[in-house]
């Protein structure tokens, strides 16, 4: 078996740290180096690099599919014991009025994870906020653009 010098071996290192997508801040804190220098020896090898940070991006953007996966159920069941609750005769009105407010928050964790997947995989979105004074929600509609895939 063949035996790589220290700095091949620093530079695979930094390699595989940075697809398991640790950040390069990460990486040079713990190499007790700075940035910049993690940088380069990165970029001594342009095509390794290239690979490296696809397989990183992939491997960020399929966490990031899981996480809105994983957090749709939960909205999901959540907002379907807020619905429950919402529609329970029982209740005063204040205590619909923190049940409303409840849906507000969940609207905006989902939101928000909704526009991370979006950025994520590089795609262009515009919101369009519609608000209805009657409902105590707001609706917003994301439009996706189509990415420019011609060279200029």
């Amino acid at each position: 078996m063949e035996e790589l010098a220290p700095r091949e071996f620093k530079t695979q290192w930094i390699f595989a740290q940075y697809e398991l997508g640790r950040s390069v801040k990460e990486i040079a804190a713990e190499m007790k180096t700075s940035e910049s220098s993690v940088y380069a020896k990165l970029r001594l090898k342009p095509e390794t690099y290239k690979d490296v940070t696809h397989t990183r991006d992939e491997e960020i953007q399929r966490r990031i599919r899981r996480v809105c996966g994983l957090s749709d159920k939960l909205i999901l069941d959540y907002l379907e014991d807020l619905h429950r609750r919402k529609n329970n005769p029982e209740l005063s009105a204040e205590e619909k009025a923190a049940v409303f407010k409840e849906i507000e928050q969940v609207a905006k964790i989902a939101k928000q994870y909704a526009d991370r997947l979006l950025l994520a995989e590089g795609k262009a979105t515009e919101n369009i906020r519609v608000q209805n004074d009657d409902i105590p929600i707001q609706v917003i509609i994301h439009k996706t653009y189509e990415k420019d895939t011609q060279q200029v």
